[in-house]
């Protein structure tokens, strides 16, 4: 594979620096973009200079120098190697596993430690991202803890003044609660001491009332023994008389028989009686229904009779009016007669009657 100049040179830089354990230069040789170092945090947060430095346990960046022994140590475990020119491209990659035999052995070391370079660098990267957000976010909250600091150191006066004007007032509260308090503890030993006097008389009736109530139920008992031993001695003897019975019943069976013919011979001649006395109203009752006058009319009657109950309602109507006229004209006249020369005209009219 043939390369340009310009390639030969760009990576006979990349591995000097290398090389000479420098990386940022071989990191602008590659192109790659530095970092831009941000604005240290506030609260005494030390922020790296860049990516790539560190922060050692006393809060101090740590300087590339600094760095120097891990990085060798880095480029000891990635391998790497340095560029032989032993032949046409001859050398070999003698830093460790990444490098090849032959030909730009060294250049695979580098190229995995450039890979495994940037990861580290994003995760810094990454970090450092996360390390600000959260620098932002105490810094609006220590700004919201100083606004309402502020808030409160304003209104800090004017609590004090409420404060010691309810002071009065809530001591009298006090005192009156602890008068009520102790009067409801008294009230409450008194009604305690009622109820211990209460409970032993329930007790105490509890206790009579269940005697009472056990001897109820031992006389119950009895009766309810006494009753099942009678019983028991009816069923016998009912159980004896069945035999008795079987053979009165065989015996008075024809008398039976007898006896319902004539019953219903009497039932019978009561009803043909009753059969009799019915079709004898019936015959009345149609009887007094010719007699009396046809559907029609009675139709007209009720017709008639009607419209004189309207002739009379519109003559009382006529005459109502005709009197509330006559009341009307009565009282314009009284009020016509209500003056000096006819005072007591009407009592004067009566005394001349009298």
């Amino acid at each position: 594979m043939k390369f340009t100049t310009l390639a030969v040179t760009t990576l006979v830089a990349v591995a000097s620096a290398a090389f000479a354990n420098d990386y940022q230069p071989a990191l602008r040789a590659l192109a790659v973009p530095e970092p831009v170092a941000p604005v240290a945090a506030e609260h005494n947060v030390q922020q790296p200079a860049s990516p790539t430095a560190s922060v050692d346990a006393t809060g101090k960046e740590a300087t590339h120098a600094d760095n120097k022994d891990g990085d060798e140590k880095k480029k000891k475990e990635w391998g790497g190697g340095g560029f032989g020119w032993g032949g046409p491209w001859g050398g070999c990659g003698n830093w460790g596993r990444c490098g090849g035999w032959g030909g730009w052995g060294g250049f695979g070391g580098w190229k995995c430690w450039r890979k495994e370079e940037k990861l580290r660098l994003e995760t810094q990267r990454k970090e450092y991202d996360e390390a600000v957000k959260e620098q932002n976010r105490l810094r609006e909250q220590e700004n919201a803890l100083k606004e309402a600091c502020a808030k409160m150191k304003k209104t800090e006066p004017e609590v004090g003044r409420v404060v010691r004007a309810i002071s009065p007032q809530r001591q009298t509260r006090r005192k009156e609660a602890s008068e009520q308090l102790h009067g409801q503890r008294s009230e409450l030993q008194q009604r305690q001491g009622d109820f211990r006097v209460f409970s032993d008389k329930c007790k105490q009736g509890q206790h009579g009332e269940l005697d009472k109530l056990e001897r109820q139920v031992q006389a119950l008992s009895d009766s309810i023994a006494q009753t099942k031993q009678r019983e028991d001695t009816a069923v016998q003897a009912s159980a004896d008389l069945v035999p008795q019975m079987q053979s009165a019943q065989t015996n008075l069976s024809p008398n039976e028989v007898g006896k319902r013919q004539i019953q219903d011979n009497i039932d019978y001649r009561e009803l043909q009686k009753q059969l009799e006395k019915m079709r004898a109203e019936v015959a009345d009752l149609q009887n007094h229904i010719g007699k009396l006058p046809s559907l029609d009319d009675v139709n007209d009657r009720v017709e008639s009779a009607d419209a004189a109950l309207s002739s009379a309602e519109h003559s009382a109507s006529v005459m109502v009016g005709k009197r509330q006229q006559l009341l009307e004209e009565l009282r314009v006249q009284k009020a016509k007669l209500r003056v000096p020369t006819l005072k007591d005209v009407e009592e004067k009219y009566r005394h001349k009657l009298i």
